[in-house]
């Protein structure tokens, strides 16, 4: 068994800020190509195409207007919720504790249980410090980095 922190994050470390803490809301997987824009809006400048089925970090959600805040590629760009739900590339994984897998970075958000040795796939680890995303049912979900091993 090795340990999840080998890992990285497939678009590229997690930005640095003056104080050193940078906070992610959760990842979110593309469905097709998707363009990245500089502004919540179609018409604006799409800068960069990220491909299908690849896991992308979130800062903030905002399933109301249709578009969610993303960190890519050293940038902070909008990615339209029509083009998310594809199916990451993972490593696999099992649980070593009864946990949950939240919705988001934040023990606050929604969940769903998780038992002892199931099974999962590892999409990213340390995200944000302490976590690790996983594919569980077809789905993100975030759970603490000490939960989880390689198989």
């Amino acid at each position: 068994i090795r340990c999840v922190r080998d890992f990285r994050i497939a678009a590229g470390s997690p930005p640095s800020t003056s104080t050193g803490v940078t906070t992610f809301a959760g990842m979110v997987v593309t469905k097709s190509n998707a363009n990245a824009r500089t502004s919540a809006s179609t018409s604006s400048t799409s800068a960069a195409v990220i491909p299908a089925n690849t896991p992308v970090l979130v800062r903030k959600f905002n399933y109301a207007s249709g578009w969610h805040q993303i960190y890519y590629n050293g940038q902070t760009l909008y990615l339209a919720t029509s083009t998310i739900g594809g199916t990451p590339k993972t490593t696999k994984g099992y649980i070593t504790a009864n946990t949950k897998g939240y919705t988001q970075f934040s023990e606050s958000s929604a969940y769903v249980s998780l038992a002892k040795n199931t099974s999962v796939g590892i999409v990213s680890a340390n995200p944000m410090e302490g976590w690790v995303a996983v594919w569980y049912k077809n789905q993100i979900r975030c759970i603490r980095d000490f939960r989880i091993a390689i198989q």
